[in-house]
Formats: C-alpha cells, structure tokens, sequence
C-alpha cells in the first residue's frame, strides 16, 4: 500500500468512526417512509390503461383499496406506460423473440450491429451484416470508430419498473454504458418476469444482487430527448433516436 491509500485509509476511518460515535440520539426510532409508487395509478385486473386514465383522484384511490396490491396488472401498466415514453414496444415470446429482433433490423435498414458479451442469444441468428461485440476497452481507436459508427445496439435490460415505464439497465464491463447511448438504434431485451411495481422495488433489487453496486444504475424511459434550446421536442441528440422494447 502506497502512503497516499495508507493516509487515504486512515482519513476515512476516522472520518466514519466520528459519523458512527456522533449518531447517538436515545430517544430516536428510524422508520421506514411509505413507498411513493402508492400515489401511482396502476391498471388492475380486468381494467384498460384508458379507463385508468380517465379515473377521478377520488375513484383511483376507490378503485385501488377495493381492488388491493394483488389485483395490480403491471405487465399492462408497464407496456402502457412505456408506449407513453415513446418506446416501440414488441410484445412477443422467447420462441419467436429472434424473428422480432431480425424483424427491426431489417425494418430499419440496419447494417451494422453491437452487441455485449453477455447477451445469452445466438449471435448468428441474427441477420444483419456487420455484427461485433463490444469487448474491448474504448480507448482503442478502432474500437472508438466502431462504437460511433455503428447503426444499432442490443442490450439486456436488468428490470423494467411499471409505475414509472422505464427500463433498468446496469452497466459492467461485459456491457458498457456506451451500448445503451452510442448507436441512433437500440434494442433492449426484457423478460416479462422482471417487471416490478416501482423504483424503490427496483433498488432493493441490485442491492440484493450485487455484493458491489455497478457503477452506474440507469433508468431509461425511452429514446433521447430534448427541447431546452430548440423549443420543440427533438429526438435523438443525446442518445438513441428508436428505442425497440422486446417483452419476453
């Protein structure tokens, strides 16, 4: 160990030690405050996103006392609201996943592809003429060049969280975040037994899985978008234009 991570060391001990001795409040009792995803107005069995919609502040609260948490349909609130933060959502089957995939491609007149070293499909299925895995650092040049010149990505999704319709994506060094922000296309893939009721649901969710946090937890909710200096909304300057939502 070097003097500066030994100083580094101590400075930090010392520093959690006196957070630790200081935090002495006898009469204080933590108690966890209510998960916001509450205040969410979820499709329940037997309802329409357009009936949800519709509902009064009084008769949503009705409708989800009477109907309660077990009732609560999030596969169709999570489709809903995900086709509300314009992703192209593909409601399909791992049986004919593949076809959905080569579908878009060829749709979008892809040529080439990136794909991460963990993707768990066959590679080779896929049609499209150029496809590379990203797994090599982008600090090498040709690496760099490919990345930014490639015309669409494919991605697994960790979660996707109902109330808000948005995807949870984790990045590792098997699938940098590069993958979900380079390409002007980008397909993500997400089983359906991986939706959860909110964003607290899907933090509990990594702390349990990962002995270390990835380095970053991304929430996407569809393609880049901006409108602070253009004063219409403009897709794609910051991200991907087309987002592609394969639900397995």
């Amino acid at each position: 160990m070097s003097l500066i991570d030994d100083i580094s060391r101590r400075s930090r001990e010392q520093i959690l030690a006196k957070v630790s001795a200081g935090y002495t409040f006898p009469d204080f009792k933590a108690e966890p405050l209510p998960d916001p995803v509450r205040h969410i107005r979820f499709v329940h069995t037997g309802e329409t996103p357009e009936q949800v919609a519709a509902y009064t502040e009084s008769e949503a609260a009705a409708a989800a006392t009477n109907l309660g948490d077990s009732a609560r349909d999030l596969l169709t609130t999570f489709k809903a609201n995900a086709e509300a933060n314009k992703f192209v959502v593909h409601d399909v089957t791992a049986k004919n996943l593949v076809a959905e995939i080569n579908s878009v491609l060829q749709t979008a007149h892809t040529n080439s592809l990136m794909y991460p070293q963990n993707l768990g499909l066959d590679i080779d299925k896929l049609q499209v003429k150029e496809r590379r895995c990203f797994d090599r650092s982008i600090d090498e040049p040709d690496m760099r060049e490919a990345v930014f010149h490639t015309d669409a990505s494919i991605i697994n999704c960790e979660l996707g969280v109902a109330s808000h319709g948005v995807v949870m994506v984790c990045s590792s060094s098997t699938q940098p975040r590069l993958l979900s922000l380079a390409m002007p296309t980008c397909i993500m893939l997400l089983p359906k037994s991986k939706i959860v009721a909110g964003l607290l649901d899907g933090i509990r969710h990594v702390k349990a899985t990962y002995p270390v946090l990835p380095t970053n937890i991304l929430y996407i909710a569809g393609p880049s978008r901006t409108s602070d200096i253009e004063l219409i909304t403009v897709f794609g300057v910051h991200g991907p234009q087309q987002v592609h939502l394969m639900l397995y």
